[in-house]
């Protein structure tokens, strides 16, 4: 008797093995579809939270570097990286004014600076030095020293 079950249950898969494939293929999209959906939301959560975090600063407190080649703000970025102080080589190095008083700008809030130099300062995290960042003063690297929301 166990025999003829068995037979009738392969019958039966035969029968319905094209409604069988059917059913796990759009099980199988309607998961990946699920899957990508979360993955894709949770993409733009992220972007969206970190977007809504550079929006919330109000104020900067920054320090900058400028010189007038990308290759000298390479070199200080490298000798920053290294451990040497962001004041000294400011006045050694910076062309500005603000370089006299170790390249410290004070609090800066958003529309005061030229949109890259803004860009680069309000996108980096309290205690970070930017990469090299171009404006048509010269090359700066930015030091956001403390961020007030």
């Amino acid at each position: 008797m166990a025999g003829n079950i068995f037979t009738y249950k392969l019958k039966f898969m035969e029968r319905y093995k094209p409604l069988l494939l059917i059913i796990l293929a759009f099980t199988t999209a309607v998961w990946s579809y699920i899957y990508y959906a979360d993955y894709q939301t949770a993409v733009a959560e992220g972007k969206i939270k970190s977007q809504c975090e550079i929006n919330r600063k109000k104020e900067v407190k920054a320090s900058h570097i400028l010189v007038k080649t990308l290759d000298e703000a390479k070199e200080l970025k490298a000798r920053l990286l290294a451990g040497e102080n962001f004041g000294k080589l400011a006045e050694e190095f910076s062309f500005c004014p603000s370089g006299k008083r170790g390249g410290t700008l004070g609090y800066i809030t958003k529309g005061q600076t030229v949109p890259n130099f803004e860009k680069a300062a309000f996108s980096l995290p309290e205690g970070e030095i930017s990469e090299p960042v171009e404006t048509e003063f010269g090359w700066h690297l930015i030091k956001v020293e403390k961020i007030v929301y």
